[in-house]
């Protein structure tokens, strides 16, 4: 589900803050902080991510187009879309040696190829055709702990998730804007129970996936 919906379906578990004035961008904070507290805990969260960097992400470096991407980010798979037609995906190769990069930045790639390099410790990444150039969207599956997020960003969360995360929230929302220690203690005790079980569910699912194989 994209991010957007997942902020929906958290709020289903809130029905009376969900409709309280005041508070609707504090329990959007208190979602990501959520959300970066539980991928820490359950490894399954921080797989499958999918970034969609649009051309105005980009700045022009030689002949290629440069970004920022998540440090620590682990990218398993990058391809570029037509956003006109999404169904055209054009694949890129990953350029691993210095030889490569540079042949990138100075427009020595043949034209019929899509290249994409990465500078893992500044989080910087480089693709050519520039998509300021051609218009393409750059789309990025990565696992790590994602802290950002756009409404349209498809997620790997669930409505086990989503439950988690409303406890999460309820707990912050006791605490800080209603002064309510015990109750924010008592949502917490519940958000570690299902953090919990999420991590169990996670451990469970690896395991019988690897005994399959």
């Amino acid at each position: 589900m994209t991010f957007a919906d997942f902020k929906t379906l958290v709020r289903v578990y809130l029905p009376i803050h969900s409709r309280r004035e005041g508070i609707q961008t504090l329990i959007d904070q208190y979602i990501k902080a959520g959300l970066i507290d539980l991928q820490r805990a359950v490894p399954t969260l921080r797989e499958n991510h999918v970034s969609v960097y649009t051309p105005a992400y980009f700045t022009t470096d030689g002949f290629t187009g440069r970004a920022v991407y998540p440090v620590g980010a682990a990218i398993s798979h990058a391809a570029a879309r037509n956003p006109a037609d999404r169904s055209q995906i054009f694949e890129f190769r990953f350029a691993n040696t210095q030889a490569e990069k540079d042949n990138m930045v100075q427009g020595l790639v043949p034209a019929d190829q899509r290249w994409i390099s990465l500078d893992a410790p500044a989080g910087i990444l480089r693709v050519t055709p520039n998509p300021k150039q051609d218009g393409s969207e750059v789309v990025l599956v990565w696992s790590g702990t994602k802290i950002d997020f756009e409404a349209t960003d498809e997620t790997p969360f669930d409505e086990a998730t989503a439950e988690a995360i409303s406890e999460f929230v309820l707990a912050r929302l006791a605490r800080t804007v209603d002064d309510d220690l015990a109750a924010a203690q008592s949502y917490n005790a519940t958000y570690v129970r299902l953090k919990r079980a999420l991590f169990t569910q996670a451990n469970h699912t690896s395991y019988v996936v690897g005994r399959d194989k």
